[in-house]
């Protein structure tokens, strides 16, 4: 993958700016425009299956509404 394949992939996650790409399997850091950090994640392909920024994730802690969005985020209405 190329970094002009992957700026077209981060278009699916407008409040995340890739900041360095590596290559799809390789580290790539990210800019959270909600929060204004960044953060390095450990593969570009992992990113895009959970976009999250770690800094944020931590501050709003583990609740069973993230879940739930999470699962739906994943799988949509498709088991309801």
């Amino acid at each position: 993958m190329q970094r002009k394949e992957a700026e077209k992939e981060m278009k699916k996650h407008p409040q995340f700016k890739l900041v360095e790409f590596n290559g799809a399997t390789l580290s790539a850091k990210f800019y959270h425009k909600d929060c204004g950090r960044v953060f390095e994640n450990k593969s570009f392909r992992w990113f895009l299956k959970q976009p999250k920024c770690p800094h944020c994730a931590k501050e709003q802690g583990f609740t069973i509404e993230n879940l739930q969005q999470e699962i739906t985020n994943l799988v949509g209405d498709e088991y309801t």
